[in-house]
C-alpha cells in the first residue's frame, strides 16, 4: 500500500541524518579532558624557566599564569596546596612546586620533565657565565640589567597576589590573616617565622570553621586514621632508601679523580636538604661553608655567585652550579646542581602522596581556609623585599609601574614584560 506523501514526508524527517557525526563511546572518550603531554609539559616549563627572574614567587606566578589562567589544566587550589607544602619542606621552593605540579598532571615522569624544563635555561646560562667570568673575572653589563628586571619581577608577584586574592580572599578575617602574614613575613627572614605563618594561619582556619568541625571530624578521622600507618612507613622507608644510597660512596674506594665529585654530591644534597627558607635565608650558611670552611671559593667569588644566581632566571640556588663548576669543573657543575635540586624534590613528592590521603578531611579543608590567605600575604612580602632593593631611583619605580599597570589593558606575556623592562633600563 502506498505511502500518504505526509507518512513519507515524517520518516524523511525522523531519519537519522548520515552527515551528523553519531556519538559512541569511542568519541565520548576522545572528548574527554586528555593529560598533558610530555614533551608539552617540558616545553612549557624550558619557556617558564627562560624569564622567571627574581626568586621562587615569580616563577609560581608564571606557572600560575600558564596552567591556571591560560590552559585551565591546574586549579588555583592546587597550585596553593603546592605552595604550602614546599614552604614546610627544605629545599628550593619554586623547584618544589614545579615538581608537585608536574607530578599533580603526570605523575613521576611529569615531575622529572617539569623540574628539568625548569632548571635547564638557567643551568646553561649560569654555566656561559662561569666561564666567562673564570676567564675574564668579572661579568660585564650584568649589574645594569638586574636593576631594570628586579622592578618588573616585583610588579609581576604583586599581580600575580591582586588575582589570587580575588578567589582566596572571601571576608574579612581572611584579610586580616594575609595582611598579619604580610608583616611578620616582613619582619623576620628566619624559616621559623615562615612555619609559625603557616601552622598559625592553618589554625586560625580551623577556628573559623570550628561549628562545622565539631559535628564531623571525629567520623571522619576515625577512617583516615587508618591509613596513617601505612603512609607513615612509606615516608620512613624512602627516606632510609635515600640515606642508604646517599652514603653508600663513603663506604666504597674512588679513584682520585671522583673524590671531589663524590663531596660535592654530599654536600649539596645535605645543603638542599637542611635549607628551609629559601635561598636567601641560607645565604649566611653557604658563605660559612664555601669560603670559610671548605674553601672552595673567595669572599669576592662568592659574591658573585649570589648575583649570578639573581641575575639569572630560576631559583637562587642555581648558584651551587657555579660553585660546583670552580671546584670540579664543567661536572661539578651538572653534579652540584642536581644534588640540590632533586632530593628535596623527591621528599617533596612523597609528602605529596601524604597530603593526598587527607585532602578530603573536613580539618585539612578548614586549614585551607587560613593557609590561602596566609600564602597570599607571603607572596606580598616577596614583592615588597624586592621593591626594596629598587632604592629610590626614578628608573626603577618607573619600570615598575608600568609593568604592573600596562597588563591590565593588554594581555602581555611576562617574558616580553622582562625583556622590555631590561632594554628600557639600558635606554634611560
Amino acid at each position: 500500500m502506498p505511502l500518504h506523501p505526509k507518512q513519507v514526508k515524517e520518516q524523511e524527517f525522523n531519519k537519522p541524518d548520515s552527515s551528523l557525526p553519531v556519538p559512541s563511546e569511542a568519541s565520548e572518550t576522545v572528548s574527554a579532558k586528555e593529560p598533558i603531554k610530555l614533551s608539552c609539559l617540558f616545553f612549557t616549563f624550558l619557556k617558564l624557566g627562560s624569564y622567571s627572574f627574581g626568586g621562587f614567587m615569580s616563577l609560581v606566578a608564571a606557572v600560575r599564569r600558564e596552567l591556571v589562567e591560560k590552559s585551565n589544566a591546574l586549579t588555583e587550589e592546587k597550585l596553593v596546596e603546592g605552595i604550602s607544602l614546599a614552604s614546610l619542606l627544605p629545599g628550593p621552593v619554586a623547584v618544589n612546586v614545579v615538581a608537585f605540579t608536574g607530578n599533580h598532571l603526570r605523575g613521576i615522569r611529569g615531575a622529572a620533565v617539569c623540574m628539568a624544563g625548569v632548571i635547564l635555561p638557567s643551568f646553561l646560562l649560569i654555566l656561559a657565565l662561569s666561564v666567562v667570568y673564570f676567564k675574564f673575572n668579572r661579568l660585564p653589563v650584568a649589574g645594569q640589567l638586574f636593576s631594570g628586571v628586579l622592578p618588573a619581577v616585583a610588579a609581576i608577584i604583586l599581580s600575580a597576589a591582586v588575582d589570587m586574592s580575588k578567589k582566596s580572599i572571601r571576608n574579612w578575617k581572611q584579610i586580616i590573616i594575609a595582611l598579619i602574614a604580610l608583616g611578620v613575613s616582613l619582619a623576620s627572614k628566619s624559616y621559623m617565622t615562615a612555619v609559625s605563618v603557616l601552622a598559625g594561619s592553618a589554625a586560625a582556619g580551623c577556628l573559623m570553621s570550628l561549628k562545622d568541625l565539631r559535628h564531623t571530624v571525629k567520623i571522619r578521622e576515625k577512617k583516615k586514621a587508618s591509613l596513617l600507618f601505612p603512609v607513615l612507613l612509606a615516608v620512613f622507608a624512602s627516606a632510609a632508601l635515600f640515606c642508604g644510597l646517599l652514603f653508600l660512596p663513603l663506604i666504597a674506594d674512588l679513584p682520585p679523580c671522583l673524590t671531589i665529585q663524590r663531596q660535592i654530591s654530599l654536600t649539596f644534597s645535605g645543603m638542599g636538604l637542611s635549607a628551609f627558607g629559601g635561598g636567601y635565608i641560607v645565604i649566611p650558611a653557604m658563605q660559612k661553608l664555601f669560603v670559610e670552611s671548605l674553601h672552595w671559593l673567595s669572599d669576592k667569588e662568592f659574591s658573585d655567585a649570589i648575583a649570578m644566581g639573581q641575575i639569572t632566571p630560576g631559583p637562587i640556588f642555581i648558584s651551587a652550579a657555579f660553585i660546583g663548576c670552580k671546584a670540579g669543573g664543567v661536572w661539578g657543575a651538572v653534579n652540584a646542581a642536581f644534588s640540590v635540586f632533586v632530593p628535596p624534590a623527591i621528599l617533596t613528592l612523597v609528602c605529596s602522596e601524604f597530603l593526598g590521603f587527607i585532602r578530603d578531611s573536613p580539618l585539612v579543608k578548614a586549614a585551607f581556609l587560613g593557609l590561602r590567605p596566609a600564602v597570599i600575604g607571603v607572596i606580598l612580602s616577596a614583592a615588597v623585599f624586592l621593591l626594596a632593593q629598587v632604592g629610590p631611583e626614578w628608573r626603577g619605580w618607573f619600570i615598575f609601574a608600568a609593568a604592573f599597570t600596562i597588563p591590565m589593558f593588554y594581555k602581555i606575556e611576562h617574558v616580553f614584560i622582562i625583556i622590555g623592562a631590561a632594554i628600557l633600563c639600558l635606554l634611560i
